[in-house]
């Protein structure tokens, strides 16, 4: 099986002189890396400098006997990119090699070394369903949700590192549990807005949301963070940084702390308050501590929340004013008085179906694997792409639909701020009569699109 790596620039594919040629470079963050036993999906970040539209990441895995490779056209944007890469077939240690290539030129090789490792790390105190295929149990205190029974692995609190994603970030060496480094944007933002950085004070986070709205355009894994895991209570200096799997969770207790400007909490600052950027909780980034984080409420607890960020939550399927109200942010606005459609990937579906035939033709009513991969690869560009729940129906989805959020905020399960795309025509039919299409199920005008009554609803639940 081959992974997607997503790279995007600008330009065209064009001959390129040997000055160009030179230009390309790509770097691992890491030439080291860790995976649980069972991970079936490797996520290696990495820099890459010189790529235009045209240019691909090519890449192998090797290990075990076996050998994988392939190249994909994606998105290097800012100089970053994301790889993720099925690891499966390849139970023991593994090598990966990434190139980025234009034409006839390639970039030098970048190296990492990947061993696999028993991780154990424990649920809190209690429950789930004991039978196979149940759900995770409740919540433990302090730390989450308490591992079960049978059935997926918690996307919050303790045993959290089941997760690929979780546990790639947390044990992920140089920067072992650290958000990405934005102190150039913060510092930038403190020389634009310094009278709104100089009024920082315990309950004055102007500067704060000016730099929060900045990060989420980055990355919506940014957000606030409630002091001390007290609900309602926000301050004008720390911001966490969300690396549980899928989107944000209101109140997730995994999320890392940084703060933004120094001398903040005293009234009468002796000096000059000034743009920082400090992780608040270092030892959060151990790898127990950061698969396992612990805190008590009102005295070393931590909590994500998208409050006083300055961006509303999504909204659940009650829409309207219960959904985080009517076109109240710039992102719905201008999506609902526009085309009211989402960005065009029928280029992307196309390539997907030629690269994975058997998925594709095997969609069915209940047979989702081709959306499986559709869906991965659409939220590498773009984390509004997901899935919908047929009718509003909750728990019936099909093989052949996605879902674009447009709501404000980050993407919320069951929100009706979703458009729906059937991108598979003929999609069960006798003989590989399927096709590939692109039939956008939008509101009919802006008032539907700004307050929405229909049945479809966003959800990430079905993703493997």
């Amino acid at each position: 099986m081959l992974g997607l790596v997503l790279l995007f620039g600008c330009g065209g594919t064009a001959k390129l002189s040997v000055t160009e040629c030179e230009a390309l470079d790509v770097a691992l963050d890491s030439s080291a890396w860790t995976l649980p036993d069972d991970a079936a999906v490797l996520t290696a970040t990495g820099s890459c400098s010189g790529a235009v539209e045209g240019h691909e990441l090519e890449w192998s895995v090797t290990g075990s006997g076996h050998t994988e490779q392939g190249s994909q056209r994606g998105a290097c944007r800012e100089g970053r990119f994301s790889l993720r890469v099925p690891v499966a077939e390849f139970p023991s240690a593994l090598t990966l090699e990434v190139q980025l290539a234009a034409g006839q030129c390639r970039s030098d090789a970048a190296l990492a070394n990947v061993t696999r490792t028993t991780v154990n790390v424990g649920g809190g105190s209690a429950g789930g369903a004991a039978s196979a295929g149940g759900f995770p149990g409740g919540v433990a205190s302090g730390g989450g949700v308490a591992s079960g029974g049978g059935g997926s692995a918690p996307t919050t609190g303790p045993g959290a590192c089941m997760s690929t994603d979780v546990f790639s970030f947390c044990s992920a060496a140089p920067r072992l549990g650290r958000p990405p480094d934005e102190s150039a944007l913060i510092a930038q933002l403190a020389a634009q807005y310094p009278n709104e950085l100089n009024r920082c004070a315990r309950r004055n986070d102007e500067f704060k949301r000016l730099a929060l709205a900045a990060l989420r355009a980055r990355d919506p894994r940014w957000g606030n963070n409630l002091v001390r895991g007290t609900p309602g209570d926000t301050n004008g200096n720390v911001i966490g940084y969300f690396y549980g799997s899928g989107a944000p969770t209101e109140g997730s207790p995994l999320t890392m702390l940084v703060e933004i400007v120094g001398n903040c909490e005293t009234p009468a600052p002796t000096g000059a308050r000034s743009a920082t950027w400090r992780l608040v909780a270092p030892q959060d980034s151990d790898l127990g501590r950061c698969c396992q984080p612990a805190g008590t409420v009102g005295v070393d607890a931590k909590a994500w929340t998208l409050l006083n960020t300055g961006v509303v939550g999504g909204g659940g399927t009650g829409g309207g004013a219960a959904g985080g109200g009517s076109c109240g942010d710039t992102f719905s606005t201008n999506y609902c008085m526009g085309s009211r459609t989402p960005p065009n990937e029928s280029a992307l579906i196309q390539q997907l179906a030629a690269q994975h035939p058997t998925e594709f033709y095997n969609c069915d009513r209940h047979q989702d694997d081709f959306l499986q991969i559709v869906v991965r690869a659409l939220r590498a560009r773009d984390p509004r792409w997901g899935f919908n729940w047929v009718r509003g129906m909750t728990g019936d989805s099909n093989g052949d639909v996605i879902g674009y959020y447009y709501g404000p905020g980050t993407p919320t399960e069951g929100s009706r701020f979703t458009t729906i795309v059937d991108i598979v025509g003929g999609c069960g039919a006798a003989g590989s009569g399927e096709s590939v299409t692109w039939q956008v199920y939008g509101e009919a005008n802006a008032t539907e699109c700004c307050a929405p009554a229909g049945a479809e609803a966003w959800t990430m639940v079905p993703l493997r």
